[in-house]
């Protein structure tokens, strides 16, 4: 009886913890929502992000594109606990030995499984690869500024 109610219980837990990541994907493209800005991020399965904002001339192609004449690409990590992502944007430069030029930091926050709420931190000058002390020091501890904070619906194809 014990061990078919660990059973049950290691399963009900697996099945939630599953739902749960179903639930809170950041993999997808996500589509700015408010304002006249139409801006997009695209977190890939394979690591790499993309990320085009017409409106601060950024277009940066998550597995190559040019970045002042040297070959760059993108690729994010992210942890989510529950409704919460702590992602990392790093912006790598393949000439010269996958060089980090730039890390942004950010909270992601879910609001619903389509739509979320992301403060980045770009405006930053440390270079390079980051401590997780760093990382933590530097990502965005809420969403309160308006100037680091967008809301942002994922695009589902119709």
């Amino acid at each position: 009886m014990k061990k078919s109610f660990k059973t049950v219980l290691v399963t009900l837990f697996v099945a939630i913890s599953s739902w749960v990541s179903a639930q809170y994907n950041i993999v997808g493209e996500w589509i700015e929502v408010e304002g006249k800005d139409t801006s997009t991020f695209t977190f890939h399965k394979n690591g790499f992000v993309s990320i085009n904002a017409p409106v601060d001339d950024l277009h940066i192609i998550g597995e190559g594109f040019d970045l002042e004449g040297f070959n760059a690409c993108a690729k994010y990590t992210a942890q989510t606990n529950g409704k919460i992502c702590k992602a990392n944007i790093y912006v790598i430069l393949v000439d010269m030995d996958s060089a980090i030029a730039m890390v942004a930091p950010a909270l992601i926050e879910f609001i619903d499984a389509n739509t979320i709420k992301m403060a980045l931190n770009m405006e930053h000058e440390e270079m390079g690869d980051l401590s997780a002390e760093m990382l933590e020091k530097l990502r965005p501890k809420d969403f309160t500024d308006p100037e680091e904070t967008v809301i942002l619906k994922r695009y589902i194809k119709k």
